[in-house]
């Protein structure tokens, strides 16, 4: 067997020791470097070692990468040199932390301190800039970004993230809104499931995920979303109002009075159930049912003010074919005002209702407010009370004014 000479074994070993050695210096040189504020220098010798076999994906080759693109990327928000230097700073950093962390190499206390107390900054920097791609439309950029924050605060170890507004489904939710606004279906729907799968607390999300279902023709899927919301949060009422729009869009009254049937059966004291299937009836224009269930909703809580809103609003409804009676028998003049003092009956039914909601002040639209009250105004006209009229009419004039 042929054997190596021994002086080019000893050539070969101080060549590989010595480019080693040249690698490492380039951390060393890095880290210097950024201590001057070279930060020229700093990136030049922190990407050579991110690309060097004897460096590349060592822990401490990602702890010196982290730190001099945070530096870079904090330089970045006061000098648009810094931002010239390397774009792609925040998440740069971010991502040399995050694989800092999850390495499996031991790590020295003070780096890993240092690493705890510098992600912040970086998380921080990445939403800022995910933000701005989102502002100009580059919605992938901008989920790619907010990724990386994401994935910082999975190892909030020391809770600095969470301190400062930046928790993990907080970031989540900025990557679904991106997601969802770059028309990433299956991405938005994916970070819906991982909010849902975090208990994050907010009935939106079964909403937002039941819809993307609808959009794609999936309705038996999307239906099963809003159930089982509904089941979590059992008094929201978006959850209900997106089943019954869903069900009314389809034209399936019929399914959707038996889900409300079914739901009184089970739950009887529940005054929303009695609401929304009086919205229902109110909706075919069966008035005496939908009246029925308006009231049960009342009698069973009287805070409902969904359904005193609706209740009064109804008894307006019916006034309207005898408004068309009274416009087509305006010579009649019998008839005429046999047909104003049935209207005003219905009027004065509803009026305890009607002023009570916008009493409430739960009434926010500015069209809805001017419907209201002009309601309640031509009333106290028709009864010639002058005071009430008057104060209706200032109403008016005040929501017009934006006071």
């Amino acid at each position: 067997m042929k054997k190596i000479s021994i002086t080019v074994l000893m050539f070969a070993l101080l060549a590989f020791s010595g480019n080693v050695f040249a690698q490492s210096h380039k951390l060393t040189d890095a880290w210097f470097a950024m201590k001057n504020n070279d930060l020229v220098r700093a990136k030049q010798s922190i990407d050579e070692a991110y690309e060097h076999e004897t460096t590349k994906g060592t822990a401490k080759m990602y702890y010196y990468r982290g730190l001099v693109y945070m530096q870079i990327a904090a330089n970045a928000q006061d000098d648009v040199k810094f931002k010239e230097l390397d774009s792609q700073a925040s998440l740069k950093s971010a991502e040399s932390f995050y694989q800092y962390l999850i390495s499996t190499e031991k790590k020295k206390k003070g780096e890993l301190e240092d690493v705890y107390a510098n992600m912040l900054y970086s998380a921080n920097f990445c939403l800022v800039d995910a933000g701005a791609f989102a502002d100009k439309g580059q919605y992938q950029l901008a989920v790619k970004y907010a990724e990386a924050a994401y994935h910082l605060t999975l190892h909030d170890e020391k809770q600095n993230l969470k301190q400062n507004g930046i928790t993990t489904n907080k970031a989540l939710l900025s990557m679904y809104y991106y997601a969802n606004e770059g028309g990433d279906r299956v991405n938005s729907r994916k970070f819906l499931n991982m909010l849902i799968d975090n208990k994050y607390d907010e009935p939106q999300l079964y909403i937002f995920l039941a819809q993307s279902y609808f959009q794609e023709g999936d309705s038996a899927t999307g239906i099963q979303v809003l159930e089982k919301g509904r089941n979590i949060y059992p008094e929201n009422k978006d959850l209900l109002l997106e089943e019954i729009g869903y069900y009314l869009a389809k034209g399936k009254t019929d399914e959707l009075l038996d889900r409300f049937n079914q739901a009184i059966e089970s739950d009887p004291e529940n005054s929303n159930y009695y609401f929304y299937r009086g919205s229902l009836f109110h909706q075919k224009k069966d008035y005496a049912s939908a009246e029925r269930d308006y009231r049960k909703a009342i009698e069973l809580n009287e805070n409902n003010m969904d359904a005193k809103y609706n209740l009064g609003a109804m008894f307006i409804d019916q006034t309207v074919p005898i408004i068309e009676k009274m416009n087509a028998n305006a010579s009649n003049f019998a008839l005429y005002d046999d047909l104003e003092a049935k209207k005003y009956a219905l009027y004065e039914k509803a009026l305890p209702y009607l002023k009570e909601a916008y009493e409430s002040g739960e009434i926010k639209e500015k069209e809805e407010k001017i419907n209201l009250l002009t309601i309640l105004r031509d009333f106290y006209k028709f009864k010639k009370d002058r005071t009430n009229m008057e104060y209706y009419q200032n109403e008016i004039e005040k929501v017009n004014s934006g006071k």
